[in-house]
């Protein structure tokens, strides 16, 4: 018998935490991720986690399941020793043995910061780079790969601890929950590099289960999510964890696929090509990246990014299927401390603190007073965060703001996109949306379905699960919906 017990993910889109319980009681968690939804409702810029106690607080708080029965001893042991968290504690001693990372989102990886270092940490090896990389370049980001031990831990203070990651790579089988079950990861099309689903089999009572991960069938990968899908269907799965983002009603203004998003920012590079163009979507979304890329060279410009970027770009160019010139690329540095450009402003930063020392980047860095002596010669990426920068580039009226994200989905979002477009209406800019979504849609969600024919089908990553209802899902699948630390057995 095995057990599934859901401990975010549910009634919400992102903050998956899946424990799957073997027959033997050994554990392994799918995702450890941050609810966005209920982050917001306590905390803000100004108000975060105490640093002394965040166990304490997100525990009490509902942002971390409280460390109890199926789910004991699975926090690290130099954090809130007023929570008792067992210092000896050892890999033999705790049952959650593992975590797999379908992605590197942080709504599926941040709360793996807090997790007790002998868990052992799963997933594809591109999804590791690229948590290597947010951990280097953003706070949210922290302690995923490594973290300073904030007090005495093995004789020491402020020791450097790393984590057990254990990459592997796409159709391998691997071990989770101590070899209890034997598990496959498959590359799946999503909008960040490197997902994986899964199909783990636990031999002694011939269970299989299946977790999509987040994915969508309407990008440059749509194959490899096809063959997952196909893959599992072989398997005939006695449950499929499913997401289903765009179950939500309002993405009908998005296009189909990325392919038409590359030719929609095409034709505004081609309207507007003697003016400057800027644009923004995710930084970690390597596909939506090419689509600027393609569209650049096609329209005779460069294409310049930012140095995180341009460091995640080069690491991936020789193992990720995205077919770019990795010397085609510039870099944007923007002024710092003093205002000026020189390397001591940058000490702060290792990253850019390298690139303005190394005497080979000066052929691909970029600043504002070049742009703006051609700016048709460009496009620049500029998120909504370094808007600012607008003030250096001095943009001629008229120019074009590609925006390729998701519209804002809450008060938080709409106070963003109003100082962004006071900005716009400042410098006398135009905004053109361009986006298509990384989840797949709901008539692909009830193909793949059907297609798989699953004994039970249980719906995670959604605000409205009981949508799948209405999806026209053959007869024979079962719907169960999670609730909150509730075992479903399998």
């Amino acid at each position: 018998m095995v057990q599934i017990f859901f401990y975010g993910g549910i009634n919400e889109i992102g903050g998956n935490k899946i424990l799957l319980k073997s027959s033997s009681g050994n554990s392994t968690l799918l995702d450890f991720g941050l609810s966005f939804s209920t982050i917001k409702q306590y905390y803000d810029i100004f108000t975060r986690p105490r640093t002394g106690c965040p166990l304490n607080d997100c525990i009490q708080l509902g942002l971390l399941p409280s460390p109890r029965e199926a789910i004991s001893r699975i926090y690290r042991d130099d954090l809130d020793p007023v929570l008792h968290v067992d210092p000896t504690a050892n890999a033999e001693a705790i049952c959650v043995k593992d975590v797999y990372l379908s992605h590197a989102h942080l709504d599926h990886v941040h709360d793996v910061k807090y997790l007790h270092k002998c868990i052992k940490i799963a997933c594809s090896a591109i999804t590791k780079i690229v948590l290597e990389q947010v951990q280097l370049n953003s706070r949210m980001g922290s302690q995923l790969i490594t973290y300073t031990a904030n007090r005495l831990v093995d004789g020491q203070l402020g020791s450097l601890v790393r984590r057990d990651w254990q990459p592997g790579d796409a159709g391998e089988l691997f071990p989770l929950a101590g070899g209890d079950f034997k598990c496959s990861m498959h590359y799946v099309d999503h909008s960040i590099p490197g997902a994986t689903g899964l199909l783990l089999e636990e031999e002694t009572t011939d269970r299989r289960i299946a977790y999509t991960g987040d994915l969508r069938m309407h990008g440059r990968m749509s194959k490899e999510s096809q063959d997952f899908i196909d893959f599992v269907a072989d398997a005939h799965p006695d449950a499929l964890i499913i997401e289903g983002t765009r179950l939500t009603p309002g993405s009908e203004s998005e296009l189909p696929t990325e392919q038409a998003v590359e030719d929609k920012i095409s034709q505004i590079l081609k309207a507007n090509s003697s003016n400057l163009a800027l644009f923004g979507c995710s930084g970690n979304d390597l596909a939506r990246l090419t689509s600027f890329y393609n569209a650049a060279n096609i329209s005779h410009r460069a294409l310049v990014v930012d140095y995180k970027i341009y460091e995640l770009w080069k690491r991936l160019c020789t193992v990720h299927p995205y077919n770019i010139n990795i010397i085609k690329l510039k870099v944007y540095l923007p002024r710092q401390r003093e205002g000026d450009y020189s390397v001591d402003n940058y000490q702060g930063n290792k990253s850019l603190t390298k690139l303005v020392r190394d005497p080979g980047s000066s052929s691909i860095i970029v600043k504002a007073e070049t742009i703006r002596e051609h700016p048709e010669n460009y496009l620049v990426y500029l998120p909504r965060w370094h808007i600012n920068e607008l003030l250096d580039l001095k943009p001629a009226p008229g120019f074009t703001y590609i925006w390729s994200m998701s519209d804002p989905f809450d008060l938080e979002g709409e106070i963003a996109e109003d100082k962004f477009n006071a900005w716009m209406d400042k410098f006398k800019g135009f905004i053109e949306k361009v986006h298509c979504s990384g989840h797949a849609r709901p008539h692909d969600l009830a193909t793949m379905v059907n297609k798989i024919r699953p004994k039970l089908l249980i719906p995670v990553h959604t605000a409205v699960p009981r949508a799948w209802e209405s999806l026209g899902l053959d007869e024979g699948i079962k719907i169960e919906y999670p609730v909150l630390a509730r075992g479903i057995t399998i």
